[in-house]
């Protein structure tokens, strides 16, 4: 049964799952949008997959740009000028920013 969830349910599942989980979170408006265009846009294989270091800054940027912004950096950087906190604009943009001109030069 699992086997089956996973294989044929997987990410529809696990998108709704987290949908739920948002209608208990106190959240505005505004947050509840952002976080539903974050799950929608989910890549939950991605997520299963993504080998990178959870316990940095740098690695929580990678992983969330690569499961939620499919490896777009700007899409990323838009999403947080558009529902992320005045903390995460200050500390997350310019951090993304880096992370940005980093790919370009490995390019």
């Amino acid at each position: 049964m699992e086997r089956h969830i996973r294989r044929k349910h997987g990410d529809e599942v696990m998108k709704a799952t987290f949908k739920e989980a948002l209608k208990g979170l106190r959240k505005t408006p505004k947050d509840i949008e952002g976080l539903s265009i974050l799950i929608d846009g989910m890549d939950v294989k991605k997520l299963e997959e993504l080998d990178v270091d959870l316990e940095t800054a740098e690695g929580m940027a990678r992983m969330f740009n690569e499961v939620f912004f499919r490896g777009d950096w700007r899409k990323h950087v838009e999403w947080i000028k558009r529902y992320g906190s005045r903390e995460q604009r200050r500390e997350d943009i310019p951090l993304i920013e880096r992370l940005m001109r980093e790919n370009r030069k490995r390019k």
